[in-house]
């Protein structure tokens, strides 16, 4: 038995120890989910094409692709729950290596060279009040798993309302507009994981990808734990809250 299985043996036997954990990782090997390439949400192969899925093929993204491990929903919601509000850092180092060999398992990963992962910053002050930033550990497990670096190449310079607590996807396009800047790395044509643990609207990756397209990143991709499937509030006259993302 690993050290991780062991250790959620023995502090959450009833909600994510050994035999939750190994059902999961058995049920992702012999059943994946399809999920669409460009936006992440769940799929049917036959539903996505090379422009993307129904959802998004007529949407602009800053990003040119998506990874993720699955839907949120139980248990990846309650595993999330975890890292972010009890601190548990350990599912983050344990995303970051299952999100790695998701990634390093695709046609695609040979070609895009050099290769930098970057999580979504928080603002000092969330970061503080939380302690750390749960894209970070995320991130530096992943960076471990695909050997490059986990570079903070974003700062969110502005703080901002939860984007749990707004109505919308307008809402929450407004709230993180001009919120991130570049720390000044040079990515001129290296390939970018930006990292979070959740994607909703995706709003928040989409400014932080912007910053990174204009810092002149060749490629962008999304990398979350979990996706939340589209739901018809999620559209600009929507009026019901989204209950997920920082």
């Amino acid at each position: 038995m690993s050290k991780f299985l062991k250790y959620l043996d023995d502090c959450f036997p009833k909600v994510c120890g050994v035999q939750v954990v190994g059902a999961w990782e058995q049920k992702r090997k012999t059943k994946p989910e399809n999920y669409c390439w460009r936006c992440g949400i769940t799929m049917p192969s036959q539903g996505i094409t090379e422009m993307g899925c129904a959802f998004c093929k007529n949407k602009k993204f800053n990003w040119d692709g998506c990874y993720r491990l699955g839907n949120y929903q139980k248990p990846l919601k309650d595993w999330i729950w975890q890292l972010k509000y009890h601190k548990e850092g350990i599912w983050g180092n344990y995303f970051g290596r299952i999100l790695g060999q998701h990634i390093s398992s695709h046609q695609r990963f040979e070609k895009e060279q050099p290769r930098i992962v970057c999580p979504v910053p928080l603002h000092f002050i969330h970061r503080f009040a939380r302690g750390f930033n749960q894209a970070k550990e995320i991130g530096n497990g992943l960076a471990k798993g695909i050997g490059c670096d986990c570079v903070d190449l974003l700062k969110r310079h502005r703080k901002t309302k939860k984007q749990a607590t707004l109505r919308n996807l307008k809402e929450r396009k407004e709230n993180v507009r001009g919120a991130f800047k570049s720390r000044g790395a040079n990515v001129t044509g290296s390939s970018i994981y930006l990292v979070d643990d959740v994607k909703t609207t995706g709003a928040t990756i989409n400014e932080c990808a912007k910053i990174l397209r204009q810092m002149g990143a060749m490629k962008i991709y999304a990398v979350v734990v979990a996706t939340a499937e589209p739901r018809a509030r999620d559209s600009p006259n929507a009026e019901n809250p989204i209950p997920q993302k920082d």
